[in-house]
């Protein structure tokens, strides 16, 4: 891997950090930070929501919103050998009383403009909890978290928010008169009754697979505390460390269909609103608030000894010189594979004939242009037309030039393959759009050259809106060019032009 390739790896890592941790509120600036609303309402990932009393719903016609409450993984085991241990790790949020320059900074940020009250500022608090690891057997059972001394310590800090929504305007004209307005504020004894309240459950039963029987194991956190008002009764970045001890997993099997082939593939771990991933050299099971999986840049061959795609090479008289070796090497290729030993299923098969299809109808696009000259110029001229727009590309991928030149003979007689609709399928930056663009100005070209003198020449439809203006930018600049070209070469007709 390059230098260059190894700093945006770094950037995009350090990128993603960043915001996973603000998301999970984990990042250092929310440690202590303010917010009229509950931490909640901004910290998405790794929280466990409160419980809504289901008589205050009928009462007050509450409507739902989605409250996971719960995380849990499950396993298999063959044998039941040793207990477990777990060790619980999450995190609380409580209100604190604003420090002067805490108090100062919000109001500063929220434009405050002098009245007969001033606003206090919302402070939250965050504390991160490890419980003592739980020993426990590996049988229908539940232990609840004891949150007692968190709770003390909580209330045994000076600056626990009471009540007070405002103070004078006299409080914040320096620190002492504000400091007197929280003791004032503290003095009236109006602490929230704290009440977290969560349990580690642990569920057996009967599991079969590939005719054994096996105990289906399953471990979740709950937070069970009830919707209060005046305290944060969310739970926060919620994880479990599970020591399986002499406990073997046996990994879960699947199978699905994938383009009428078999697939099969195995998993450790079943989640449910976590991910985890169990550390065979330990034993070890850890919960994650969210998985990560890194997609490998994945770039379509763009080059190929002895074949030159290049644009300038593709808008000259020896364009299908080019063309044809590339059609030589694909049945070279072919062959190879055909004659291969070391694979031997159906869905090698399929592949193979998949590409004898597209090798076929590639060789009847050659064909066209070379019997066709109206579609050879067609062609050239498309090629020009993207030399000319192209800044920082100079050639077609292997894939782009294919699919064109395949798609050739089906736009020069328009009464053959109207019963298929084409689709090419390529990773994100892969060159789908060019690949469409030049086939829509190759047809552009054909229609001018062939006497078509104005109509619609082609429909672009973009799944999303802000996608389609940036395409319709690339698509603009290129026709911009090719208008230039269609008037150098006397074509005739109206000028080409695009409509949004």
């Amino acid at each position: 891997m390059d230098i260059k390739a190894t700093q945006y790896n770094k950037f995009a890592d350090i990128l993603a950090s960043d915001v996973l941790n603000k998301l999970k509120g984990q990042h250092n600036n929310f440690k202590r930070f303010e917010s009229h609303d509950k931490p909640s309402k901004s910290i998405f990932i790794g929280t466990l929501g409160d419980v809504i009393d289901e008589d205050k719903i009928i009462a007050t016609n509450i409507k739902s919103t989605v409250k996971n409450n719960s995380l849990s993984i499950k396993f298999l085991l063959k044998d039941i050998k040793d207990k477990i241990t777990i060790n619980p790790k999450l995190s609380v949020y409580y209100r604190v009383y604003p420090t002067y320059e805490e108090q100062i900074q919000y109001l500063e940020e929220n434009n405050y403009e002098k009245s007969d009250s001033v606003p206090l500022a919302h402070i939250w608090k965050r504390k991160d909890l490890e419980f003592e690891p739980i020993s426990i057997s590996l049988k229908s059972n539940e232990k609840f978290l004891d949150y007692n001394p968190i709770i003390s310590e909580i209330k045994n800090q000076s600056d626990l928010y009471g009540l007070g929504n405002e103070i004078s305007p006299e409080s914040i004209e320096d620190e002492d008169k504000f400091q007197k307005a929280i003791e004032f504020l503290k003095n009236k004894k109006s602490e929230p009754h704290l009440d977290w309240t969560s349990k580690i459950y642990i569920e057996k039963e009967k599991f079969t697979q590939n005719n054994e029987d096996l105990h289906l194991i399953e471990i979740g956190l709950v937070n069970e505390t009830q919707e209060n008002v005046r305290y944060e009764t969310f739970l926060f970045n919620c994880r479990l460390e599970i020591s399986l001890r002499n406990n073997e997993i046996i990994p879960f099997n699947y199978e699905y269909s994938y383009e009428n082939n078999l697939k099969s593939y195995q998993s450790d771990l079943r989640c449910l609103n976590c991910h985890a991933n169990l550390k065979k050299s330990e034993n070890k099971i850890y919960t994650e608030n969210y998985a990560v999986y890194k997609q490998p840049k994945i770039v379509p061959k763009s080059t190929i000894d002895g074949i030159n795609l290049d644009f300038n090479i593709l808008s000259e008289h020896n364009a299908l010189l080019e063309l044809e070796k590339l059609h030589n090497l694909m049945i070279e290729h072919y062959n190879t594979c055909k004659q291969s030993t070391s694979v031997n299923y159906s869905e090698y098969e399929k592949s193979l004939n998949d590409f004898s299809q597209m090798q076929k109808r590639f060789y009847q696009g050659i064909k066209v242009l070379k019997s066709d000259q109206n579609a050879f110029k067609a062609f050239k001229l498309m090629n020009k037309s993207f030399l000319l727009n192209s800044k920082k590309y100079k050639n077609w991928r292997v894939f782009q030039i294919v699919f064109i030149v395949s798609l050739i003979p089906d736009i020069v007689n328009k009464s053959q393959g109207r019963e298929t609709c084409e689709l090419l399928h390529v990773m994100t930056g892969g060159g789908k759009s060019e690949t469409y663009f030049g086939i829509v100005v190759f047809s552009a070209f054909f229609d001018r050259i062939s006497g078509k003198e104005f109509g619609v020449t082609a429909l672009t439809k973009f799944p999303l809106r802000m996608l389609s203006i940036q395409q319709l930018q690339r698509i603009a600049n290129l026709f911009i060019w090719a208008e230039e070209i269609r008037l150098n070469e006397n074509l005739g007709g109206e000028p080409f032009s695009i409509a949004y």
